[in-house]
């Protein structure tokens, strides 16, 4: 559990992240919270074949567009070469 910036609690247990997973149809897998950063929260997703980050924005913290560049961003990275968590 963590707060986001309003204080209010984010609940993130096994039921919150199965029902995110589930999803993307994946059904074998294990994870790991990372330390929580101060705008989100990373959980680090392990399958048989991959591993995945899952991150979870606290609420209002970052709008759309901010959250869209990022992700645009990653990819820019991966396609040219650099590792990224995506």
């Amino acid at each position: 559990m963590k707060k986001n910036h309003k204080g209010e609690k984010i609940y993130i247990n096994d039921e919150v992240i199965n029902s995110i997973i589930a999803k993307y149809a994946i059904t074998d897998f294990d994870y790991q919270l990372t330390q929580e950063g101060s705008t989100n929260t990373s959980i680090i997703v392990n399958t048989p074949s991959k591993k995945f980050v899952l991150r979870i924005y606290a609420f209002e913290k970052k709008s759309d567009n901010e959250i869209g560049f990022e992700l645009d961003f990653l990819d820019f990275l991966g396609s040219h070469g650099i590792p990224v968590p995506v």
